[in-house]
């Protein structure tokens, strides 16, 4: 995640899965192509009021939590099963869906 200011608004960059990259965009206009990065893999949220901040939480909670499974699942010993993991990942997943879909 990167935050920075351009053109008197805060800006977050945030890395993105492939399959959501453009549901983002298409839904709201103020979800860009990222600012200074690989733009197939990053979106530039710019935070000007017309994204409800339940939704910005989300994206930023989807994120991290994504990057915290991955960063746990390297650490798991090989007999520890990761289903718990991934029913997290998919539960946060659904609910980001399930609010792009109300807006």
């Amino acid at each position: 995640m990167w935050i920075y200011e351009k053109d008197g608004y805060i800006n977050i960059n945030l890395k993105v899965d492939a399959e959501w990259r453009d549901l983002w965009r298409k839904t709201y206009k103020a979800v860009l192509p990222a600012y200074h990065q690989n733009k197939e893999h990053w979106n530039t949220v710019i935070l000007d009021g017309s994204i409800p901040d339940d939704v910005i939480k989300i994206l930023i909670q989807v994120r991290y939590l994504v990057t915290v499974l991955l960063i746990l699942k390297e650490n798991l010993p090989v007999s520890m099963p990761s289903a718990e993991l991934g029913n997290r990942h998919r539960y946060w997943r659904a609910k980001a869906s399930k609010l792009s879909k109300e807006r």
